[in-house]
């Protein structure tokens, strides 16, 4: 049995950990306090994410024990009001403060985005891992839910079957155990793993082009149900903007030296 232990650091996720399900789940019991941070003028939550122990089996059969420790998870998707306190320009086609910004690429959060918002708050925020925002979605007691909370997918997400097409206000549906909400649904959400080079076919043109390909979770508002379950996986080219795409923040769990 192989164990790995996550840093919280960016790590590139092996293509066998990522078809793997959880077998055994087990979370630290700690007191940990919601975080509340302002950027001019706008406030934003971080829910805190107990670590855990929990075992995953690859294909070949071989298992996993992964152990993540304490972080911070975003309670919702990035809204158009924080994007606005910190950027100048608002890219997305459905608006509103309350909405989670959408049409964003991986480049645009990465080397934009959260650049400003890190030397604004003197804080260091990034995207979560596909392990860490798995981990956050299935809460303490949902491991074996569908869904982020729950196994009603109307319960906890906006999709293809209820959203009449466009995205919802943040906060709308029920939060899982640990107080995220929209896990599921309303915009796919980047993930800071890098899944690897894709050569995509261009009919204009006929052309061919190798793309960097990074994964992204959690479906969207155009997505089927079927495919808004907690461990739904999809990859995008790092600069596609699109508008089912957004993202949420983590926040490591400072060091205490």
């Amino acid at each position: 049995m192989k164990r790995i232990i996550f840093s919280g650091s960016f790590f590139m996720l092996s293509l066998l950990l990522l078809s793997c399900h959880k077998e055994h789940y087990d979370v630290k019991e700690k007191e940990m306090k919601d975080v509340i941070f302002t950027v001019n003028g706008v406030s934003f939550t971080l829910k805190p994410i107990p670590g855990g122990t929990f075992t995953i089996s690859g294909k070949n059969g071989q298992d996993s024990i992964v152990t993540l420790p304490d972080y911070y998870m975003g309670e919702t998707e990035v809204t158009q009001a924080l994007w606005n306190a910190v950027m100048e320009k608002n890219p997305s086609n459905f608006k509103g403060d309350s909405l989670p910004v959408e049409n964003v690429s991986y480049d645009l959060i990465v080397e934009h985005f959260l650049p400003k918002l890190n030397n604004l708050t003197g804080k260091h925020f990034r995207l979560p891992t596909e392990i860490e925002w798995e981990h956050a979605a299935r809460g303490r007691k949902s491991a074996d839910t569908k869904y982020a909370g729950s196994n009603d997918v109307d319960e906890v997400a906006w999709y293809l079957g209820n959203s009449g097409g466009i995205t919802h206000h943040v906060k709308m549906k029920k939060p899982n155990d640990l107080g995220l909400y929209d896990m599921n649904g309303n915009v796919k959400e980047w993930c800071n793993d890098f899944v690897g080079y894709v050569d995509t076919h261009y009919p204009i043109g006929n052309s061919t082009i190798i793309e960097k390909h990074y994964s992204m979770r959690g479906g969207s508002f155009f997505s089927e149900a079927r495919i808004c379950t907690i461990s739904s996986r999809f990859s995008y080219c790092v600069g596609k903007m699109d508008k089912q795409n957004g993202f949420r923040l983590l926040w490591d769990l400072p060091i205490k030296n």
